[in-house]
């Protein structure tokens, strides 16, 4: 039987929550014109973004696939691709999207932070998940 984030919650399950739960807040915020610090305004929804991309991947294929875990090479391809196509793709193509270096530095923070979460997640989980 497949083992559902809600009803099986772990440390993944609770981070990628939180990520959630954050991305919509800060959302929130920016619907009520809160005022965000420099870094907070630019960066905060990229670091959150491949943890979002991470969660919901993982526990789709859990719907098929019980024991589905994502591995640091698919993380890296993922992350790769998120990067190629936000920050190379789209800036020459509609002036919404600029180039920005510290953008990829926030993906894969984002992701770096995923992965050691995962990995400490199962690692540390006596039954395999």
């Amino acid at each position: 039987m497949a083992h559902f984030f809600f009803i099986d919650m772990n440390l993944y399950a609770y981070f990628f929550i939180s990520c959630l739960a954050a991305a919509a807040l800060f959302l929130l915020g920016d619907e009520w014109n809160w005022s965000y610090p420099f870094l907070l305004r630019n960066y905060f929804m990229d670091v959150l973004c491949m943890p979002i991309v991470f969660g919901i991947i993982h526990y789709s294929l859990r719907l098929i696939k019980p024991h589905f875990k994502l591995t640091l090479s698919m993380m890296i391809v993922l992350t790769l691709m998120y990067v190629i196509y936000f920050e190379v793709i789209l800036p020459p193509l509609s002036p919404r999207y600029t180039f920005d270096g510290w953008d990829i530095v926030a993906y894969i923070l984002g992701a770096s932070i995923s992965f050691i979460v995962q990995r400490y997640t199962f690692l540390n989980k006596k039954t395999v998940l």
